[in-house]
């Protein structure tokens, strides 16, 4: 579906140094966009007016691949689409006692906050994949024996960042209020057996006393969400300081 944007919206995004690292590591292969009423596949900055129209249609953006020498294809349109809602939203991330989470839920939907939750218990067997917000996955991260096996380091972690694909979850920018979606990975210990990292993320959620939601508003809204919060009685949560995924070892 396309999105519309305004030329100050679009000239925000181009600039946002989140999509587009001034490493140049990532850019723009191809777009189809409507600039007032005509569609075009090149739009230069100084073009756009900040009252302009802009539809964008389509597009692909060229990102490195760990591992691969041809840079990988991922959709322009869910870059675009995820920072048109950051920009026209407050996204927050709460901890929530597991006893209140229902009642947080329905007080949230009663005043009109939209909320998500985005881990749930695995019943069963284990899950193949892993949903859970940025801030838990900041902390698991930060983790230190015992909770983290001694000398461990994470590999070959793949997943998705608000739906935006990563080659490697473990050491891309994540904000504490965005969702992470981890596909697969292993946790090495020099002389053991490798430890699936989805197993031992699951075990760790599962023992957490908390969920954690991620709660999204209208600006003008703030004063609805601090009664919520109150209500809810939960806590805002943060990014811990320098939480980096335990890497490998220098050779």
């Amino acid at each position: 579906m396309a999105l519309k944007m305004t030329g100050a919206d679009w000239k925000a995004f181009m600039a946002d140094a989140r999509y587009w690292p001034e490493d140049g590591s990532r850019w723009v292969d191809e777009w189809l966009l409507r600039f007032r009423g005509v569609e075009v596949e090149d739009l230069g900055e100084d073009q756009v007016e900040d009252a302009d129209e802009i539809v964008v249609l389509s597009g692909w953006v060229r990102a490195p691949e760990e591992g691969c020498q041809i840079p990988g294809h991922y959709d322009f349109l869910d870059y675009a689409r995820d920072f048109m809602k950051r920009r026209n939203t407050i996204s927050a991330a709460v901890s929530i006692p597991l006893a209140n989470v229902g009642a947080a839920v329905d007080a949230a939907k009663a005043r009109g906050l939209k909320l998500e939750v985005p881990f749930e218990s695995a019943v069963g067997p284990r899950a193949r994949k892993l949903k859970l917000a940025g801030a838990d996955w900041l902390e698991y991260l930060a983790l230190e024996p015992p909770e983290w096996p001694e000398g461990g380091y994470i590999e070959d972690c793949e997943g998705k960042i608000d739906g935006i694909a990563s080659s490697d979850v473990s050491v891309a920018a994540v904000a504490p209020s965005q969702v992470v979606l981890v596909e697969s990975g292993a946790i090495v210990v020099e002389g053991a057996e490798e430890i699936d990292l989805v197993s031992h993320l699951q075990a760790w959620m599962d023992g957490r006393p908390v969920r954690t939601a991620i709660v999204s508003y209208k600006r003008d809204r703030q004063p609805i969400f601090d009664a919520w919060i109150s209500e809810a009685k939960a806590s805002l949560r943060i990014a811990p300081e320098q939480a980096l995924s335990p890497q490998a070892p220098a050779v």
